[in-house]
């Protein structure tokens, strides 16, 4: 039996102005896939880097990613841009 193809694809998140990279927490972005069970949302630990702008945000899951599936990005509070603005 052959293994599931994997991908290590990273995520890009452009903003229109510099971001406060320091803001940016694993609490406060989520990324996740819907459980193969179907109770709820699987997720997956990430890593964060910014371009020299602060304005292209890389999100590289640290697991292999299952091809062929939903996933889900959610940015929530607490993260400001280079001005300390939500």
């Amino acid at each position: 039996m052959l293994a599931e193809p994997r991908s290590t694809a990273a995520l890009y998140v452009v903003f229109s102005q510099p971001m406060n990279i320091a803001t940016f927490t694993n609490s406060n972005n989520n990324f996740a896939t819907d459980q193969q069970s179907g109770s709820g949302l699987d997720y997956h630990t990430n890593r964060i880097n910014a371009d020299a702008t602060g304005r292209v945000l890389t999100i590289t899951p640290i697991s292999l990613l299952a091809v062929n599936s939903q996933y889900y990005l959610s940015l929530s509070s607490g993260i400001t841009d280079a001005t300390a603005r939500a």
